[in-house]
């Protein structure tokens, strides 16, 4: 992954440690290290707003106006073994 960003995390006003300028719209990362530890702030703030199921949070990463969503969460499921209504919370230690 040229970018080290495993959730291809659109450019934002949201900095975080180790991003480095890119111009396609997408987030890069001196290392993986960083890139993983953006998704996983992410997804930590994803479910602080109650974005806190496999299904909600799969709609708000990858909207149906611009993904198959569906065959995210589908894809997701079958690697997971969580259902779409699987709860996360932020102390979940299924998220390590």
């Amino acid at each position: 992954m040229k970018q080290n960003n495993p959730l291809n995390l659109r450019n934002s006003k949201d900095n975080f440690l180790g991003e480095i300028e890119t111009e396609n719209g997408f987030k890069a990362f001196s290392e993986m290290k960083y890139g993983y530890r953006a998704a996983f702030r992410t997804l930590n703030t994803y479910i602080k707003k109650g974005f806190d199921t496999v299904d909600k949070i799969i709609n708000r990463w990858a909207p149906p106006s611009e993904n198959n969503t569906s065959s995210y969460i589908t894809f997701i499921v079958k690697q997971t073994g969580f259902l779409p209504s699987h709860k996360f919370s932020v102390n979940s230690e299924e998220l390590i």
